[in-house]
């Protein structure tokens, strides 16, 4: 079976869409068929190739289930985690106020207990600040997440917030 996340890329607005349409459809409908409904991760990879889809409403129930199974669990990583991944198909389904909602709890989430997914949060966050007109916040988020991000030093992570950054300007 094909890894989503290979199949998976960031369009010019940094939204994920599909490398290959029918591969990650196909790989979508494999892993749907085998999917052990207990397993977050696979769940969280169910919900990103069906965002990328464009089915949202699927997406949306799936990283649900995720993020109640890591919650309960107790696996904050995961939970923050599957939140973000839930704001996003709530997002790029135009529902901007459960988006924002996710965001924010993500980010609380991770500034409290898991600092190493703050910059993950706040990229989030600040994408959703860009869809819903508030340029100023967006670019905030984004310039504390680009300090965190070049703390890390990883360049595709750098790269990736500048390119967010520069959609504010555009």
């Amino acid at each position: 079976m094909a890894n989503i996340a290979d199949l998976i890329t960031l369009d010019d607005r940094q939204r994920v869409i599909p490398t290959d349409t029918a591969a990650l459809r196909l790989a979508v409908d494999e892993l749907r068929s085998t999917l052990d409904d207990s397993h977050i991760a696979s769940l969280r990879q169910l919900g990103s190739g069906l965002t990328a889809l464009g089915e949202h409403d699927e997406a949306q129930r799936v990283l649900g289930r995720a993020l109640a199974l890591a919650t309960a669990g107790g696996d904050q990583r995961a939970a923050i985690a599957a939140r973000i991944n839930l704001g996003d198909a709530y997002r790029y389904a135009g529902d901007l106020d459960p988006a924002r909602d996710h965001y924010a709890i993500a980010l609380r989430q991770a500034r409290a207990g898991v600092p190493d997914l703050v910059d993950f949060a706040l990229q989030h966050q600040g994408k959703y600040f860009i869809d819903a007109g508030r340029p100023e916040d967006a670019a905030a988020c984004l310039r504390e997440a680009l300090q965190l991000r070049e703390a890390k030093g990883d360049p595709s992570l750098i790269k990736s917030t500048w390119d967010t950054l520069a959609m504010i300007e555009e």
